[in-house]
């Protein structure tokens, strides 16, 4: 097999607006260029609800001239106008004018009486397959179209069993009708077109097969159904598209194989549903606001709202009613919805945020189709800072505290807080208040206390993951040694360093940092302190500590950590005092543009970050201001009583390793702290644009490691052969030759997932030990082939952890034998076991 680029399957990502008749069938709506982006821009926004919503002209103009087989807009300004009900009125074309009816068959009264049960129920699916004139029909006969979108012969996998599964029972597919239906096989009827697929668009193929079915039929669709899906043999003209569907609507047409492909059918029909791109990352689907599983929150009500919530994956194990989505009602149609991507069961596959808070952002009030966005990914002690809430010129702050994978369900503990009522003061007092309330009162104090707790708003609990006033190190080490704040990892700008200042809320010492560097591959990371601010001290190196001087530090790539690992000493950091620091590399820092230097970024119940400068050159050069320093601190909190002078030193590399928080440290291992040392994964990337048999690299052990498993980027789906491969040292030299590889995983009927999917290998028979400081080489090869990415450079380190480097390779075409192709990266994932 050659490498050549990969023809990704893709879905018709835009939209055509076209105007549906008595008949069922469409004639597209043109008009000018500002028209479309304005019906476009009304339907995200959710204010233009297609089937639900007329479109007219301004000037009270409510007809268009039809021309072409097309309804073509006259000039002027878009309004809409809602119909008496979902399907209240048909568009019919009366010689050259539109002109609207009242519909009062049938099926309009069925989906006036289903109103927001459209989500819910049982709903009677047909499935047309069709045979053009040229005689050009899908090879798959009626029986194994049924089996695959029904499972009515044992498929076990098909979009009747996935609805119900992803929705927990609550919305089925049938192809068991009230009506006799002239079917091939349960739930299929086939029909004959009297053009050919190939000369012809997807318009004309739809409205011929539409025709077609409603000949055999005797009646109009939908008819009976909630959906129709119709499957062609492939696509001749026009063809950038899988499948698509109508928004809000009953039809979906699938050219190819795409018809038996789960994740197309679920999308298409997601369409038809009403919903749009991206709302599955947020559970918006799930959004019912007369339900339990959902909170609305309102800040005209509440200052502030805490509490957990759990992941769609345990909606049904849920014992305590606790809330999947919290709304952020804006008082708007857009709001935010806050959810727990929690990664086991049916949603054990994410591969994004991962058993992390995701905030979305959507219109339409989250009722209905509306593009959404991702906002925020956060993990523990993170937070989102949200400006200008509700256009009250005041902040809205959303707050991870926790995040526990070990409850049974698990659950995200967060905190909303409108206005400053969690933000510190610029100076706090110099004593907390006398007597603080035992517990929140109804409505929060006007102002902050000295120390906010940002953290629960309960009592201490030593083992809450909480490290609350009245603990510390030696009292309870579960919650506060090795804790970690993080900023972010976005960034659009980047320079040599970057300048800071954080303040200590406890007592507390500084351990470690990961920062975001510029550019992959081994680079020159110096990390400077100093005691207060950086303000009148850019330029003097004399009035700086350098505290970590490391010329080889293997950096990933951007946007991912790159760790330090620990400092020699830690640095204490007394409370309520400011310490400044200054990182650079050679590789470079990215970072995002703050709002205000000086400014609180991240706050957690015991450090604040405040934004600080980028700099060009090691205390020399050129600054920028304000801007975020984008990482991650690790700290330990200390017993305040103890003088500052009389504090022993803290070695991080014996004290302070926590087991639980999903780090592996120095001192822990398989044995000691399985929680985090035990399968762990490094992911390199599943995009692809490249594919050949085989891919070859090199990774590095950064301590003893035991690899358990591999999971690869198939080219292609069904059953094949894979080998795995490996030897001592880089490959470089032996790409042709077997000589010094041993083969370690041969498996010929693994079953291989489409390409962007994982394809699990299943555990080796014995697991390959790498020491630590240590080289190995592996080559995959299957004969479905693999998906991988182009690199930057050979040898040059694309993903990394606290233990494992992984280099960029290369693509082979045979095994051992053939052409190869510099730099490609592997795509998929390394499971190990720390030792």
């Amino acid at each position: 097999m050659q490498e050549s680029d990969v023809d990704i399957v893709t879905f018709d990502e835009g939209e055509e607006f076209v105007c549906e008749l008595a008949s069922g069938l469409t004639v597209p709506i043109r008009g000018t260029d500002e028209q479309i982006d304005e019906m476009r821009a009304l339907l995200h926004e959710g204010r233009f609800v297609s089937s639900e919503m007329t479109v007219g002209i301004a000037k009270d103009v409510i007809s268009a001239n039809a021309v072409d087989d097309a309804v073509h807009l006259p000039p002027g300004e878009i309004i809409l106008a809602p119909r008496f009900s979902r399907r209240a009125k048909r568009r019919t074309l009366k010689g050259s004018t539109v002109s609207y009816e009242e519909d009062r068959d049938d099926d309009n009264g069925r989906r006036t009486a289903e109103g927001e049960n459209m989500y819910e129920g049982t709903k009677q699916v047909l499935v047309v397959r069709v045979t053009d004139s040229d005689g050009r029909v899908h090879s798959d006969n009626a029986k194994t179209i049924s089996n695959k979108i029904f499972g009515t012969y044992g498929d076990v996998a098909n979009a009747k069993s996935q609805f119900s599964a992803c929705s927990y029972g609550k919305f089925q597919l049938t192809n068991e009708y009230d009506d006799k239906i002239p079917e091939a096989a349960p739930g299929v009827i086939e029909v004959d077109i009297p053009i050919p697929l190939k000369g012809n668009d997807r318009r004309a193929v739809r409205s011929a097969a539409i025709r077609a079915a409603r000949s055999k039929l005797g009646f109009q669709l939908p008819g009976p159904f909630h959906h129709v899906m119709f499957v062609l043999e492939g696509c001749y003209q026009e063809c950038g598209w899988a499948a698509y569907a109508y928004v809000n609507s009953w039809l979906s047409v699938y050219q190819g194989d795409n018809y038996k492909y789960v994740g197309v059918q679920l999308h298409e029909l997601g369409h038809n549903l009403n919903l749009s791109y991206q709302l599955a990352r947020g559970g918006l689907a799930w959004y019912n606001e007369n339900s339990y599983d959902t909170v609305v929150w309102n800040s005209n009500h509440q200052s502030f709202w805490s509490g957990k919530i759990i992941g769609i994956a345990d909606y049904k194990n849920n014992p305590n009613r606790l809330p999947v989505v919290v709304k952020l009602e804006s008082g708007g149609p857009n709001d935010l919805f806050v959810g727990f991507n929690r990664a086991k069961g049916i949603n054990r596959h994410s591969a994004d945020a991962r058993d992390e808070v995701t905030v979305v952002l959507t219109g339409n009030d989250g009722l209905g189709y509306s593009q959404s966005y991702l906002e925020a990914k956060l993990s523990q002690g993170k937070s989102h800072l949200v400006q200008d809430w509700r256009g009250l010129g005041v902040e809205l702050t959303i707050n991870v505290n926790e995040i526990n994978t070990r409850a049974d369900p698990a659950y995200a503990d967060i905190l909303v807080v409108f206005g400053d009522t969690m933000r510190p003061t610029e100076e706090p007092t110099e004593k907390p208040s006398a007597k603080p309330s035992a517990r929140p009162t109804g409505e929060p104090t006007k102002t902050p206390s000295a120390s906010p707790t940002v953290g629960r708003v309960i009592g201490p609990t030593c083992g809450d993951s909480v490290c609350d006033k009245d603990e510390h190190a030696t009292n309870c080490p579960s919650d506060c040694l090795q804790r970690q704040i993080q900023t972010t990892f976005d960034f659009n700008l980047g320079s040599r360093g970057v300048m800071f200042t954080v303040e200590a809320k406890r007592s507390l010492v500084i351990s470690s940092f990961a920062i975001n560097s510029n550019s992959r591959g081994d680079g020159y990371v110096k990390v400077y302190t100093r005691k207060g601010g950086y303000t009148d001290h850019i330029q003097d190196s004399g009035e700086w500590v350098l505290i970590y001087d490391k010329p080889e530090v293997t950096h990933a790539r951007r946007g991912h950590p790159t760790y330090l690992g620990d400092l020699a000493e830690g640095v204490m950091v007394s409370e309520g005092k400011p310490q400044s620091f200054y990182i650079s590399s050679t590789r470079g820092l990215v970072y995002k543009s703050g709002r205000k230097e000086g400014s609180p970024y991240t706050i957690d119940e015991s450090l604040v970050i405040y934004e600080g400068i980028g700099i060009n050159g090691e205390f020399s050069g050129e600054t920028f201001s304000p801007r975020v320093f984008g990482g991650i601190i690790w700290y330990n909190v200390v017993d305040s009583t103890l003088a500052p002078t009389s504090l022993p030193t803290l070695s991080p590399v014996v004290s302070f390793e926590t087991c639980g928080n999903s780090v592996c440290g120095v001192n822990e291992d398989s044995e000691s702290c399985p929680g985090d040392c035990v399968d762990k994964e490094l992911e390199t990337t599943f995009n692809f644009s490249l594919g050949s048999d085989g891919v070859m690299f090199a990774l590095k052990a950064l301590r003893d490691i035991s690899i358990s498993s591999l999971v690869i980027n198939a080219m292609s789906r069904g059953q094949g052969s894979v080998k795995v491969y490996i030897r001592n040292g880089n490959y470089s030299g032996h790409e042709q030759s077997n000589n010094g590889w041993v083969l370690i995983y041969d498996n010929p009927t693994l079953t291989h997932d489409r390409r962007g999917r994982r394809t699990e290998l299943g555990n080796f028979d014995n697991a390959i030990y790498i020491e630590g400081d240590t080289t190995k080489s592996f080559f995959v090869t299957s004969s479905n082939g693999l998906v991988y990415q182009e690199g930057k450079k050979e040898g040059e380190a694309y993903a990394s952890d606290e233990s494992l480097v992984i280099y960029e390779g290369i693509g082979t075409t045979g095994e051992f034998s053939g052409t190869t192709f510099s730099p490609r990266v592997f795509g998929g994932i390394i499971r190990y076991d720390a030792n």
